[in-house]
């Protein structure tokens, strides 16, 4: 019996048979009486409840008696759960004549996904066609094997693997980042060179414009500096006397004050306008005693002086502020008059 061949889930299948004359294998004849009821597909041994369900069949294909077809949709559903995965199949033709007689005939065999499969059982498929379970860790891709190995530097661990940071294309995209970030650098750096002085040690074409202040630099440094430092020294001798502590004596100008000598100490005026407002300011807010400032004991002293009071001859005295809008003094006093508490003192 002719194997076709193992086929995906819900694919067609096209089985192919001849028919011959009895009395001569070499001659074709046709075949009658055979419809796609009379085709009968076997499950593992087992025959289809309702026989013909998925089936075409074509007789004398073409202009040659005796070439027949009969395909088969496994999609089909009219017994559900009849074509499966895993599982062999058996057909066969019932009650047809040929030849003049009846012919009951197993013309092939399929199956559905039911043979090993290295593509399939490696994981191969997963390459270009079927879509793997996590892109996060690469189940399908089996620790310590070469592929593993070449994607993680772990132990061939593919947990270690990231796809956002490891695949190729981000691989792609850090290469482009770190080419443009070049590009820049060697741009910054030719800024750089632009902008840096150069003379004939740095082989540069304004070497002669650079030696010339290297020159005088150097005269400067070997020639005129050492000679005002000379001066200076001669001018700090003048001043301090051979003795190089005291001012000499031979210089009138210099020459420190004696025992008799009249001092003239002409007093400089302060102007006030010239003191600024802040600084007023800092004067008359400095705590004098307590944290009482000196602008609260005047706005104090003024209320005593100026200000309305009340309670004279009572055990309690009001001095208000000079506006008369509020108690800045509020004094407990006794028979005497004297201050015995104060209870309130406002200076702000």
């Amino acid at each position: 019996m002719n194997y076709i061949g193992d086929f995906l889930e819900d694919a067609t299948v096209y089985i192919p048979f001849n028919t011959f004359d009895s009395n001569d294998p070499s001659a074709s004849v046709t075949i009658t009486n055979l419809a796609a009821g009379d085709v009968e597909v076997w499950k593992n041994g087992v025959v289809q409840p309702t026989p013909g369900s998925g089936v075409t069949v074509t007789l004398n294909i073409g202009t040659n008696n005796g070439t027949h077809l009969i395909a088969i949709d496994t999609s089909d559903t009219t017994d559900v759960g009849w074509f499966v995965i895993n599982a062999d199949y058996q057909v066969r033709i019932n009650g047809t004549t040929v030849d003049g007689a009846t012919i009951n005939a197993w013309v092939g065999t399929f199956s559905i996904e039911n043979r090993y499969n290295a593509i399939v059982d490696n994981n191969l498929d997963h390459l270009m066609k079927v879509a793997t379970s996590n892109s996060a860790t690469l189940p399908e891709v089996v620790d310590d094997t070469i592929l593993a190995n070449i994607m993680t530097k772990t132990d061939g661990d593919t947990s270690d693997f990231d796809f956002t940071t490891d695949s190729l294309e981000a691989i792609r995209d850090h290469a482009a980042t770190i080419k443009a970030e070049t590009a820049t650098i060697v741009t910054d750096t030719n800024e750089i060179q632009g902008k840096l002085p150069t003379n004939k040690f740095m082989g540069s074409s304004d070497g002669a414009d650079d030696d010339g202040t290297l020159n005088t630099i150097a005269t400067d440094t070997t020639t005129d500096i050492p000679a005002l430092i000379a001066t200076a020294q001669s001018d700090l001798d003048k001043l301090t006397g051979s003795d190089g502590a005291t001012l000499a004596t031979t210089q009138g100008n210099y020459a420190p004050a004696k025992a008799g000598d009249a001092m003239d100490l002409v007093a400089n005026a302060v102007d006030v306008s010239a003191l600024a407002a802040d600084a007023v300011d800092e004067i008359i807010d400095e705590v004098i005693e307590g944290s009482i400032t000196l602008r609260q004991v005047m706005k104090l002293v003024l209320s005593v002086l100026t200000g309305i009071s009340s309670g004279g001859g009572t055990d309690t005295i009001v001095f208000r502020d000079i506006g008369d809008t509020k108690d800045r003094i509020l004094a407990t006093v006794d028979s005497n008059g004297n201050r015995t508490a104060i209870g309130t003192r406002d200076g702000s």
